[in-house]
């Protein structure tokens, strides 16, 4: 049986609920000056401005075109690793390990797979959350299938679709697994 409200305006459900919300912000609070800033939280000026400069740089390479296109990108992974160098310890590290870890699946030859991997990592283990969802897993699941590990992209793959469901990385999957086998005969 419910209290009768002192107030006629004021149910009990409504006290209880103000109660509640004054004591999630008192605890908030008193929470968030305690903890420690992580050491990929700091700001800094040089890597907010590479990471600046980055972004400009990487729309105008998908405006160029053909030669000049695949020339600029094959140029581009030093300089996403010296953006790295600048950023780490910051928190705009997240952005330039997953281009670098881009990078480096599209271009980095043999051996980019488990580099990739290094890198997904350790982007991972990063306090921000930057490109650790949707993204992170998509690259996985791409450099797990170069490495011939379907067992396990297929794995991640179903846990990447159910948490994204428009991903489909299932599909890749599939279609990597397809690849190489006899086409079926058709009568």
């Amino acid at each position: 049986m419910p209290i009768p409200a002192k107030n006629s305006d004021e149910s009990p459900t409504c006290r209880a609920a103000g109660w509640l919300i004054a004591l999630v912000i008192i605890l908030s609070a008193g929470c968030a000056a305690q903890r420690p800033v992580a050491p990929s939280a700091k700001e800094d000026t040089a890597a907010a401005d590479t990471v600046a400069a980055l972004g400009h740089d990487i729309r105008e390479l998908g405006n160029l075109t053909g030669k000049e296109k695949l020339a600029a990108e094959l140029a581009f992974g030093p300089r996403l690793a010296r953006d790295l160098a600048i950023c780490q310890g910051t928190r705009h590290e997240n952005w330039p390990l997953f281009q670098l870890a881009a990078w480096t699946l599209a271009h980095g030859g043999s051996g980019a797979a488990e580099q990739v991997l290094i890198m997904l990592d350790r982007l991972e283990r990063l306090p921000a959350e930057a490109f650790r969802g949707f993204p992170s897993a998509e690259l996985r699941i791409k450099a797990l299938l170069r490495l011939g590990r379907t067992t396990e992209a297929r794995q991640l793959a179903l846990r990447t679709d159910e948490k994204y469901p428009i991903a489909s990385m299932l599909s890749l999957v599939e279609f990597y697994e397809l690849v190489g086998n006899p086409v079926a005969h058709i009568p």
